[in-house]
């Protein structure tokens, strides 16, 4: 049962799944009824982030304006106890990715996956832990980021659509590098990577590419094969990416594979017969 003392941060992120990625999110302070405070609401535009990383910005923004309001305004918060940061999204929760002791093992390993993969979001993460220790020091009580159902977080999604249609943009998306989303050609689905191996050869069409520390995310669809349509995640490095264009059609060669991802090296651009 939740603490009757306890700070309540609603978080949410709402994209369009166009070529922009138009984004945003929102989020809402409730303070306990003893408070006697108005909820604060916050929406902000965030274009180029994907639905992942919005719901993680939120996140971080609601404990960052939480942060602020401490330090301008201590003397009215000092019977708080506790404070749940609520989304929407399963994996955003301290069930999931942001666990703290799955993050104190992801910074051990220098944000690398048990396969060698870069961790997705880690400046995200990184970000949220640090925010969370700092909210530990100054307000009494458990910081816990939860699950919560849509249905109980109408607010924090109201104000996420607000801000993708009319808010300023944020300073995070603006100062990391974004997401490049083309159209696909066909609807297939992703293939598991257990069916594919190191040494096999693919062609492909290459439609999304998205930043990850100092490799880039490929994301492809195969042209040919008994796997015709399916789409596979792929990691390269800064260098090979510069070569890779969204909407061109390479053959491609699998070097690695791995649990989450596979790797993969180009061997030559092919013509579009699609």
């Amino acid at each position: 049962m939740d603490s009757p003392y306890a700070i309540h941060i609603r978080c949410d992120g709402s994209m369009d799944y166009d070529s922009k990625q138009t984004g945003g999110y929102g989020f809402v302070i409730e303070f306990p009824d003893s408070v006697g405070l108005a909820p604060i609401e916050r929406f902000v535009k965030a274009d180029g982030q994907g639905i992942h990383r919005l719901e993680m910005m939120a996140v971080l923004a609601g404990m960052n304006e939480l942060l602020r309001f401490q330090k301008a305004n201590s003397s009215l918060l000092r019977d708080v106890s506790g404070v749940t940061i609520h989304s929407d999204r399963l994996s955003v929760s301290d069930d999931e990715m942001n666990n703290p002791y799955r993050i104190q093992e992801y910074r051990r390993r220098k944000w690398k996956t048990r396969d060698g993969n870069p961790v997705k979001h880690s400046d995200l993460l990184d970000s949220i832990d640090k925010a969370r220790k700092k909210l530990d020091d100054v307000i009494s009580g458990r910081i816990e980021i939860k699950y919560t159902r849509e249905k109980q977080n109408k607010t924090a999604d109201k104000l996420s659509r607000q801000g993708k249609r009319s808010g300023t943009e944020s300073k995070i998306a603006r100062k990391g590098m974004r997401a490049k989303v083309g159209k696909r050609k066909l609807s297939g689905t992703e293939l598991k990577h257990n069916l594919l191996a190191a040494g096999d050869v693919l062609d492909v069409h290459v439609y999304h590419k998205n930043p990850v520390q100092e490799e880039y995310e490929i994301r492809a669809e195969i042209m040919d094969g008994n796997y015709t349509g399916r789409t596979i995640r792929a990691f390269v490095s800064l260098e090979q990416e510069l070569n890779l264009h969204r909407w061109h059609f390479y053959r491609v060669k699998i070097t690695d594979v791995t649990t989450y991802a596979i790797r993969i090296e180009s061997l030559e651009e092919i013509e579009d017969v699609y």
